[in-house]
């Protein structure tokens, strides 16, 4: 987006912008909906109007990703649908008024090509074992080495030097793999159909909940893989070698060996585990005050928190005196007393779920799980440890629940509370640790 505002020509990306009134009343005082994609649109109808659109490069909200797999599919093919579907527009990029560049910069090229060349690449090793058809022609060993190997390096280090920290190699191999299996599909069918497609809402909250994998990604990485372990197997026996040229093999194995890592790496991320909370959890260390319906008192740690419960590591010296289907309050700073219910423990372990209804409490937990600590600062990750991280996530669903066997059966999913606005008074100053005391002893 910095390199497209350079040239004029940033879009807006649904949420998070902001149009001029005059500028939207000139192109007919609504968003254009000859595409799905209509914020695109809008982009491409000011700037053939005259008007210069501009990215900001300052982080000035946080959005809502999607949630699972389904819904990430469901985003992504209404993108890579939408963009195509601009071609076929009168007011598309090939249409009136615009500049060369800025035609070039809205040509939806991307979705085709990438997913084409990444699908090419798992499946050319493949079709090199198996029938010996070489996905170079006439081309030797040594000249792979010495043209193709280094033009690779180049295009990697050249989008490292230029995107720093932005570009994670195998991330963005993994990930272009996954979401190709679908969308090089929608991008060709749109190409032959580029009309008569609904607009679908990326699922969030309640309608994302799903659990489930994405069969048909799992089944067709998981064949690709086999078949091409299978290759390289039956090319390491003289007796069976389909490859009439073997010089070629150690550099297709090398080759394949990066796809068989990619393509089980895009089997484990469509796996996707059930979701049994209906909030997102958050790590928090902050110390708490606990207090029982006798206003016995207790401390101890968050472990993670959310609007719909809490995990609390108790002080070993302060057991908490409610148990399990009892009541309890929590303090929680920023916040104050928030009721809830202990629906889990152990030795050292409580697990409450709040009763948080629409009031000044829930506004404030609110504000202070999604804000707190939350700036404009910049995090400072290396490719090592931003991959490591992927990778991590990948192998360790985060959804996991702790391995603590619950005594109260909870519904799957808490009812989702009605959308309502209430405005937050300024800060009140915060009770302190030692006043908590001094109220708890005295009750």
């Amino acid at each position: 987006m910095p390199s497209r505002d350079a040239w004029d020509a940033a879009f807006c990306c649904g949420s998070n912008s902001v149009t001029r009134r005059a500028a939207l009343r000139q192109v007919g005082d609504a968003l254009p909906t000859t595409s799905i994609t209509e914020d695109m649109m809008l982009s491409l109808t000011l700037l053939r109007k005259g008007y210069v659109t501009r990215y900001l490069c300052e982080r000035l909200s946080f959005g809502l990703a999607p949630e699972n797999t389904k819904a990430f599919f469901v985003q992504r093919q209404r993108w890579a649908r939408g963009a195509m579907q601009i071609l076929f527009q009168v007011d598309g990029p090939l249409g009136r008024n615009l500049t060369l560049m800025q035609r070039l910069l809205f040509l939806p090229t991307h979705w085709l090509s990438q997913s084409l060349m990444l699908m090419l690449a798992i499946i050319a090793p493949i079709v090199f074992l198996w029938t010996d058809i070489r996905p170079l022609v006439n081309v030797t060993a040594e000249a792979v080495i010495y043209y193709l190997l280094p033009m690779v390096l180049a295009v990697v280090a050249g989008l490292w030097v230029y995107a720093q920290r932005q570009y994670f190699p195998l991330g963005a191999q993994v990930l272009g793999t996954f979401q190709s299996f679908k969308i090089l599909p929608t991008a060709i069918a749109t190409v032959i159909k580029p009309n008569g497609h609904i607009f679908k809402v990326t699922p969030k909250g309640s309608s994302a909940q799903d659990s489930g994998y994405q069969r048909g990604v799992f089944w067709a990485a998981s064949a690709l893989m086999m078949l091409t372990m299978g290759g390289l197997i039956i090319n390491t026996l003289p007796e069976w070698r389909i490859v009439s040229q073997p010089a070629l093999v150690p550099m297709v194995a090398f080759w394949a060996g990066i796809n068989v890592v990619v393509l089980l790496l895009v089997c484990m991320i469509s796996l996707q585990s059930a979701i049994r909370r209906s909030e997102e959890r958050f790590e928090i260390k902050e110390t708490i005050w606990m207090l029982a319906a006798d206003d016995a008192a207790s401390t101890g740690r968050i472990r993670d928190i959310s609007l719909s419960g809490i995990g609390v590591v108790v002080d070993p010296e302060s057991a908490c005196a409610a148990r399990i289907g009892e009541s309890v309050r929590v303090f929680l700073a920023e916040v104050g007393f928030v009721e809830g219910m202990v629906v889990r423990q152990t030795d050292d372990f409580v697990g409450i779920q709040f009763n948080l209804q629409p009031s000044i409490e829930r506004d404030l937990m609110i504000r202070k799980l999604f804000t707190s600590g939350r700036d404009n600062s910049i995090v400072d990750a290396s490719a090592f440890s931003a991959t490591t991280a992927i990778l991590k996530s990948i192998w360790s669903a985060n959804s996991a629940l702790p391995n603590i066997s619950p005594a109260i059966e909870l519904p799957l999913f808490a009812e989702q509370l009605p959308a309502q606005s209430l405005v937050l008074q300024p800060r009140q100053p915060q009770v302190s640790v030692k006043e908590i005391t001094r109220r708890a002893m005295a009750a």
